[in-house]
């Protein structure tokens, strides 16, 4: 199980303490637009990423007052473009110059 999973695991079980007649699944590593139609077709209820607050006509996006953050990452290829290098070389400048900041 990914570390994201354990979190939502761990998050689900505190955020439904008292609602035990309710079912969850933990969530899936991918979302693709089948997993929305999927909730649409069956009135599952999906916690998402305000990310996705668009990808489906049908569905509505509620935001959640909670304290649980969901880590991001990014995704390139092995061998970047140019223009895609000097973004993440500068991503993890930022990051570095946080870190530091962070431990003074």
């Amino acid at each position: 199980m990914s570390a994201a999973n354990r979190h939502f695991r761990d998050a689900k079980k505190e955020s439904l303490q008292g609602y035990s007649h309710i079912p969850c699944r933990l969530p899936l590593e991918y979302y693709g637009v089948d997993t929305f139609a999927l909730c649409e077709m069956n009135s599952y209820v999906l916690i998402t990423q305000p990310v996705y607050e668009d990808i489906h006509p049908n569905l509505i996006t509620i935001p959640l007052q909670t304290d649980f953050s969901m880590p991001y990452g990014l995704v390139y290829a092995k061998e970047p473009t140019i223009a895609a290098d000097k973004f993440i070389q500068a991503v993890k400048a930022i990051i570095s110059e946080n870190q530091s900041s962070s431990s003074i």
